[in-house]
């Protein structure tokens, strides 16, 4: 038989240190003082516009947390926080990169997507799936030509060959996305599929990395960095996920995305029309395509002012005392425009909304579905022979 007994000093107190990067606060910060075997908390706190990154408790990474507690302490200890102004909005095909509760979190939890509520929880078999605002994100992410799943741990992308295209909305034009990708959760995955995406080339770049280990929250550096692409003038990326059609146990899956999102550069006109190659007719008034749509307008459309096959506002029909016609919308006009309509019975004299030309009144209400502008224009008093509708725009 033996009996051993471990001793400390009546009173032993230990040193955490705390400390941060720049764009956010650690709280308490600096060195604070433990007895042994009692607990300390911490709080990381980033700036406003800024996410943390990630925290390193004693050189090893705990994830992208917001609080962290030090239990029954015994040794000295250090913590630190480092911050990004990037977003990452994370997504995990079929849960198998870990990702805790699943939720989103910026720069945190995994969104696990492609679930079958009516198959006892297994991933989608076949089809097209759409999830819009993805985990309470304000970031939309649709996948089609999504194929079997070849075993629990994989989504396989190959669906004869012909890929699985994505795309992800939500963003704003210009802003700069990097798409990293998983093979296998685990690291072990060398034959994933060829992902395409931004700068990647039109081969693409073969996921083959994977999580840190099943129920752990993968950074990007344990990822495959697939490449970088900008939101276009409707605020999406797009790219497509390879299949191989004569792909074995193995091949040709993906099963997690993480987009590192940039900050959203300022959506004015001045960014947006930047975005098209229309020489010097870069104002509000210009008309590079010449297809009777200012660039100004063009903007509120969400038209291509760059190509002459933009469509305005549609022929209406007149019901009693009420006129309606159409008009696409962009679902994110530059904030330093605004549009109104406005209306004439001679093409000459316009009028703004509710105003009165001395015999009649017109006034204005507008509902947005799907891309599609539905204007509804009301007459009171005189109705005039005709009545003619033009959208004003200003900066």
């Amino acid at each position: 038989q033996s009996i051993s007994a471990v001793f400390i000093q009546q009173g032993a107190e230990y040193t955490i240190s705390a400390s941060t990067a720049a764009n956010g606060s650690i709280s308490p910060s600096g060195d604070s003082t433990v007895e042994y075997g009692n607990n300390q908390s911490y709080t990381i706190t980033p700036d406003a516009g800024y996410y943390v990154l990630d925290v390193l408790v004693n050189g090893s990474s705990v994830g992208p947390v917001s609080s962290y507690e030090f239990t029954n302490v015994t040794s000295n200890s250090t913590i630190s926080a480092t911050f990004t102004d990037r977003e990452f909005l994370k997504l995990d095909f079929q849960g198998a990169l870990g990702g805790g509760d699943n939720v989103y979190n910026t720069a945190g939890g995994w969104i696990t997507l492609l679930h079958d509520p009516n198959n006892n929880g297994e991933p989608w078999v076949v089809g097209d799936e759409i999830h819009p605002n993805v985990g309470g994100s304000g970031y939309d992410f649709t996948c089609t030509n999504v194929a079997a799943w070849s075993s629990g741990w994989f989504w396989n992308s190959d669906n004869g060959g012909n890929g699985a295209p994505f795309t992800v909305g939500g963003l704003t034009p210009g802003q700069e996305v990097i798409l990293y990708a998983a093979a296998g959760w685990d690291g072990n995955m060398t034959k994933g599929s060829y992902i395409v995406f931004g700068d990647s080339g039109a081969a693409g770049v073969k996921a083959v990395g994977g999580g840190q280990s099943e129920g752990n929250n993968p950074l990007p550096a344990d990822l495959t960095q697939i490449g970088t692409a900008t939101a276009d003038a409707n605020g999406e990326v797009s790219g497509v996920i390879g299949g191989d059609a004569n792909f074995t146990s193995g091949e040709g899956q993906t099963n997690g995305f993480i987009f590192s999102i940039g900050a959203a550069p300022e959506n004015n006109f001045s960014n947006w029309i930047g975005g098209y190659s229309v020489g010097t007719d870069t104002g509000i008034d210009g008309d590079y395509d010449n297809d009777g749509l200012a660039n100004g307008v063009e903007n509120i459309l969400g038209t291509d002012p760059s190509s002459a096959d933009a469509a305005g506002i549609s022929s209406g029909s007149l019901s009693g005392d009420t006129f309606t016609f159409t008009h696409p919308a962009n679902a994110l006009p530059s904030s330093d425009l605004t549009a109104s309509y406005q209306w004439s019975t001679d093409l000459t004299n316009f009028y703004t909304d509710g105003q009165s030309d001395g015999s009649a009144t017109v006034s204005f209400s507008a509902v947005t579905d799907s891309g599609v502008t539905t204007v509804t224009a009301t007459i009171t008093g005189t109705a005039p022979d005709k009545l003619f509708v033009q959208l004003s725009v200003s900066q």
